[in-house]
């Protein structure tokens, strides 16, 4: 986004993410025996498809670290423990503004927190988060031009799939078409935005 505010040019780009939960029930097999949670991804502004159980588990975890959120990090490694699995966690230590630092970077994490919840308080949800290699998260920037971009189909879905960009007449248009990965009857979406 662009504006001009004081005869001031500036600009105003942020982070776009996905993240899509596939409805099909997530096969036990792809459980991991183990996962090492680093918190140390930056998860911001560039286009990646992150599809492993061990880079959504970084992804929530560190919207939690980065959100203060020690009750739902409890909640997330007692989950994590009983499904059997055997987990790495990174020393959890609280900074001056009452975060967790980590090295890692969920890009306004706290726009996250929500989706966070929904997994916690729906186990299925969560493990069809993390171990169903269908559910993804699609990182992005709101700067992209091409509404059809993967980090764009969670904001499609709150707008009935229907998504913005240039038209076969090269005519801007907000609502011209369905997004193309927009597909309701095999995915839940949550958009983050900001």
């Amino acid at each position: 986004m662009i504006q001009i505010r004081n005869n001031v040019f500036e600009t105003n780009s942020s982070s776009t993410h996905s993240l899509c939960i596939s409805k099909e029930k997530f096969d036990p097999k792809n459980i991991p025996e183990y996962l090492n949670i680093t918190a140390d991804e930056d998860f911001e502004w560039s286009q990646i498809t992150y599809d492993t159980p061990e880079e959504k588990a970084n992804y929530i975890f560190e919207v939690m670290c980065e959100c203060g959120k020690l009750a739902e990090i409890k909640d997330f490694k007692n989950k994590i423990k009983k499904l059997g699995i055997k987990a790495s966690y990174p020393r959890l230590v609280k900074d001056r503004w009452d975060c967790i630092d980590i090295r890692g970077d969920v890009d306004h994490a706290g726009e996250a927190v929500p989706f966070v919840h929904e997994l916690l308080k729906d186990n299925d949800k969560l493990c069809r988060f993390l171990f169903n290699p269908k559910s993804v998260i699609y990182t992005g920037s709101d700067s992209e031009d091409d509404g059809d971009a993967s980090c764009y189909v969670a904001e499609a879905a709150e707008n009935n799939g229907y998504t913005w960009g240039y038209d076969e007449n090269e005519d801007w248009n907000e609502t011209h078409h369905i997004h193309p990965m927009y597909d309701p009857e095999h995915y839940e979406y949550f958009f983050k935005g900001n």
